[in-house]
């Protein structure tokens, strides 16, 4: 057996009870995440869906990894420029820890599968569980309010243990519309803001952030739309689509919006295309064409009532 790591750390080896045949999947799963169970931060474990042989693993930062026998491959994101990979050897069971110096993920990460995700945050693993004034925040009767979006973000306090909540609430028929609340672990709101305050208040806004790093999404919540909840799921033709653009070749992105009109929901789906399918080859250009409720094409007019929310997002990597 050969490992050959270029500016990169072996951690240490865990041995478990040797397999009387050659591990699965769901087995290596199941190692690693056994493993992970005694994290106390939070952190993002990604497979590649294949069991690999003789491969070689090279990072964004140019780190390369390279092994010379069959084995289950994991990568583990802690955040920003923290990582580190687990490796399940195939023919007994055993992990090895790599740990990566720059933390720098695998270039080609986003086509491995996200097999799980923990969340820790003032002292306990998933905040939206464990801390009782924000699991009363996202248990309020939102769709009782004129709220078209809450979203709840976790951030960490750079080269602190100390984290906060930013809690975005977009108001329909009101100004200003969207607010923006950070709260502490008791739930203390630390700073507040509006899109319509006055420049001076975002000076004081762009200070506040520059301590501050993205851990990740909490939250979630849109109001219903159709007469339905989550209409990327419930909505067959929506989610029919949204499922199928991924696949086609000749587009490089698609936008979904939502609209209140007089006719009630409606849906504008921009896509874009590459250069190549642009009338004069030159840039890229973009179609755009509204649907109702019941995915039939929708005549633009001036009976828009209200912009909701952008739902579905894809860019061609």
């Amino acid at each position: 057996m050969k490992i050959k790591t270029i500016l990169l750390i072996i951690v240490q080896t865990f041995f478990f009870t040797a397999l009387s045949a050659q591990t699965t999947q769901e087995q290596a799963d199941k190692i690693v995440l056994e493993r992970m169970s005694s994290e106390t931060q939070s952190y993002t474990v990604y497979a590649k869906e294949d069991v690999q042989k003789e491969m070689i693993i090279t990072s964004a930062a140019g780190e390369i990894l390279e092994l010379d026998y069959s084995c289950w491959i994991y990568y583990i994101r802690y955040g920003a420029n923290q990582g580190r990979y687990l490796i399940v050897n195939e023919s007994n069971g055993n992990l090895l820890e790599v740990d990566a110096k720059s933390g720098a993920e695998p270039e080609d990460l986003a086509e491995w599968k996200e097999i799980e995700q923990k969340y820790f945050a003032c002292g306990v693993k998933d905040p939206l569980q464990n801390i009782e004034w924000l699991r009363e925040f996202c248990e309020s009767p939102f769709e009782t309010q004129p709220i078209a979006t809450v979203t709840i973000d976790l951030y960490k306090v750079i080269d602190k243990d100390e984290y906060l909540f930013l809690i975005t609430t977009n108001y329909m028929y009101m100004s200003p519309a969207v607010w923006f609340d950070w709260r502490n672990c008791n739930g203390e709101c630390i700073f507040s803001i509006t899109a319509e305050d006055p420049p001076w208040r975002h000076e004081e806004y762009t200070a506040f952030l520059s301590n501050k790093e993205f851990v990740t999404g909490l939250f979630d919540y849109l109001m219903p739309v159709c007469g339905v909840n989550n209409p990327l799921q419930n909505i067959k033709w929506l989610k029919e689509y949204c499922e199928s653009v991924k696949e086609k070749q000749d587009i490089s992105s698609v936008r979904i919006y939502i609209y209140e009109s007089k006719d009630g929901h409606v849906f504008r789906i921009l896509t874009g295309f590459p250069w190549e399918y642009a009338p004069n080859h030159w840039a890229e250009y973009y179609s755009e064409v509204w649907k109702n409720c019941a995915g039939e094409e929708w005549e633009f007019s001036k009976d828009l009532v209200y912009y909701i929310t952008e739902i579905f997002e894809f860019v061609k990597q």
